[in-house]
């Protein structure tokens, strides 16, 4: 009996293919979706009655494709199918003068079946397989929404939606034909995971409407969405009844400490540097957002916008590490549908799919707070970056954990002075500003250390730090009645102070500055001045307070003893900004390189069948490894991808670690 059996639209061959030694397969941890997947990777050089046939049936119709499958047969002389798949009879290349036909043979097990069929979209309200099979679809669950600026609900009881977990489960089936039966995940189902709640799917147009289309997506979109907030990866396993399902969970769980097997005394052992793992910066955020709404689109890190941050490396690389993500995440977006679009009418993002945080009965969106009512805090990138940080490969520039230090205020009201002097007049104006609203977008106070319900509000520390400050104060200047132009001489000062506990000025940082202007109407909001930034940072003990002032000179020529000059500092332009702490994750994130895998092993060692079906069904698990035979040389890592020879066992490893 032949070692192998080829059989082709069901009639088994005489004569095998003439490069049937070279049959491989290859078990591959695929980048885009970060699951491991066994794939048939060979061409085969058909002869004789499978030329014969093969031309048969392309003469037919070569726009139609064949079965094919190959039989291996084991120790009790029983034939065990090694691989199920097609053949496109269009992607064959005929010798017609050699009677040779080379064959790509498409993978049509479940593994082939996610390969190929992971960028193909559905409607996750239909109810049938890519190829006609039916299944159950997925629950809806009607999801109410609030309004962010009141967090008062609206009362919606028919925008449907879906569990993402449930989402996923359909689209496996769908893609494979119903042969992997869905998922299991315990990351997915887990509420603590997802700041509370679970995270759901629907349309901009359901949403708005309540009678829109479902969401159409595929199996890569949802997937990818996923391992870029949260990082997951995926294998096929056999549930207790016997049926391959995905397992999804977050990465770190596919990377576990137990062998699966050991190879010594290889020759050739190689150690590299996987450059395809190295970037120069990477990009986070939402495509499509908007900057007004109650959520601060302007706050660095803590939004949901799109950002760009320097992984610090000396690769000299230039790649980009893309957590950005195409689904609307985006509160104020969200914000705009509930709020704005519905009664308008506006369909500007009916077409997106949506992903909202709801609660685990799947009744409502979750209202979360602090500063300001807002959709999705677990969505925001800071969130998604540190979720993602083993997968950053060094330092990152700016900031790696959430900030409590950071607010900005402003004034909502222009403070007015009248004053009097004599001729040539010098008039003199000292205040410290109030800074009165620190929750009115876009102000906001991550960590409640500003105080803006007292007289000369403040900045309170909360700890000890290095803290960096900066103030902007705009002036303006009424000239007295009857007078339609004068030429001035403007200087100023904003000050910084820092107070001790006793209220007692201990520091004070200063920016002088000084303009002459030509006054030639009584308009106020012509009249004003841009004052420069002050930026300042101050070594502060916890309880120390901050606060601005301003201290304006004005010299103008030909005014009477009685002649008013007002002098107004002007609200809504005039801000102060704490910009954060030294040791309030405003740091530098400490890059170790263990918890990063970029390094690569390779090396060549025989491996019987046997074995390499341990390796497959134990793919999680490490493979311990080294040049000689001495256990204290031992190396681990995980598989990244091992291509197998079937007929001479011959196996090429690539390990990470």
């Amino acid at each position: 009996m032949e070692k192998y059996r080829f059989i082709l639209d069901g009639t088994i061959l005489t004569r095998n293919p003439e490069n049937w030694k070279d049959i491989k397969v290859t078990l591959e941890r695929q980048k885009d979706i970060e699951g491991l997947l066994l794939i048939f990777t060979s061409k085969l050089t058909f002869v004789e009655d499978g030329y014969d046939l093969l031309r048969t049936q392309f003469d037919l119709n070569y726009n139609n494709k064949i079965t094919a499958n190959i039989d291996i047969l084991n120790s009790s002389d029983v034939y065990d199918r090694l691989f199920t798949g097609t053949i496109l009879l269009s992607d064959i290349k005929f010798n017609i003068n050699k009677s040779t036909a080379i064959v790509s043979i498409e993978d049509t097990s479940f593994f082939g079946a996610i390969d190929s069929n992971k960028n193909i979209k559905t409607f996750l309200n239909s109810e049938f397989t890519k190829n006609g099979t039916q299944i159950t679809t997925p629950t809806t669950f009607q999801l109410d929404y609030f309004t962010p600026s009141t967090g008062v609900f609206f009362g919606f009881v028919n925008r449907d939606h879906y569990l993402l977990s449930d989402a996923l489960d359909f689209l496996v089936r769908f893609m494979t034909d119903d042969e992997v039966k869905g998922i299991v995940s315990t990351y997915l189902t887990t509420a603590s995971n997802f700041e509370g709640g679970l995270l759901y799917i629907t349309t901009g147009e359901e949403i708005r409407t309540g009678i829109g289309l479902h969401p159409n997506i595929s199996f890569k979109e949802l997937f990818q969405f996923l391992k870029r907030t949260h990082n997951i990866s995926f294998v096929i396993e056999t549930d207790s009844n016997g049926d391959p399902v995905m397992r999804i969970e977050e990465k770190a769980f596919f990377f576990q400490s137990t062998i699966s097997f050991t190879a010594r005394d290889i020759k050739d052992l190689e150690l590299e540097v996987d450059k395809n793992n190295l970037f120069s910066h990477l990009e986070v955020g939402n495509k499509t957002f908007e900057k007004s709404g109650n959520f601060s689109s302007t706050t660095r890190f803590f939004s949901f916008r799109d950002e760009d941050y320097l992984i610090e490396g000396k690769s000299n690389i230039d790649k980009v590490l893309d957590f950005k993500t195409d689904f609307i995440t985006d509160n104020n977006v969200i914000e705009q549908i509930v709020v704005t679009n519905i009664g308008s009418g506006e369909d500007e993002f009916d077409e997106n799919n949506i992903i909202v945080t709801g609660n685990t009965a799947g009744t409502q969106t979750i209202a979360f707070t602090s500063p300001n009512f807002h959709y999705n805090r677990g969505l925001t990138n800071d969130k998604i970056i540190l979720r993602q940080i083993n997968s950053v490969p060094n330092s990152v520039s700016k900031y790696l954990s959430a900030q409590n230090t950071p607010c900005l205020a402003f004034k909502t009201n222009t403070s007015s002075f009248n004053l009097v002097g004599p001729i040539p007049a010098i008039v003199i104006l000292l205040t410290t500003v109030d800074f009165d609203d620190d929750s009115t977008f876009p102000a906001f106070d991550l960590g409640s250390n500003y105080n803006s319900t007292v007289p000369n509000h403040f900045y309170e520390i909360p700890f000890n730090g290095v803290f960096t400050f900066r103030s902007r104060i705009r002036v303006g200047v009424l000239l007295p009645g009857g007078v339609t132009s004068r030429t001035l001489t403007f200087r100023g000062r904003v000050e910084i102070q820092r107070f001790n506990s006793a209220l007692t000025v201990i520091q004070e940082t200063q920016e002088i500055f000084g303009t002459q202007v030509s006054l030639s109407a009584t308009t106020l909001d012509v009249q004003g001045f841009s004052v420069p930034d002050l930026t300042t940072s101050m070594t502060c003990s916890v309880g120390e307070r901050i606060r601005a002032r301003a201290a304006i000179q004005i010299i103008s020529e030909n005014l009477s003893t009685t002649d008013a000059i007002t002098i107004t500092v002007v609200g809504q332009s005039t801000i102060f900004r704490c910009l954060g702490a030294d040791n309030d994750a405003g740091v530098y994130q400490t890059f170790d390189p263990a918890d990063f895998r970029a390094l690569v092993y390779k090396f060549k060692k025989n491996t019987n069948f046997t074995d390499f079906n341990t390796l497959q069904s134990q793919s999680l698990r490490r493979i311990k490894f080294n040049e000689g035979s001495n256990p204290t040389l031992d190396k681990f890592a995980w598989i990244d991808k091992i291509n197998y020879k079937v007929e001479t066992s011959e196996t090429d490893y690539q390990l990470i670690k």
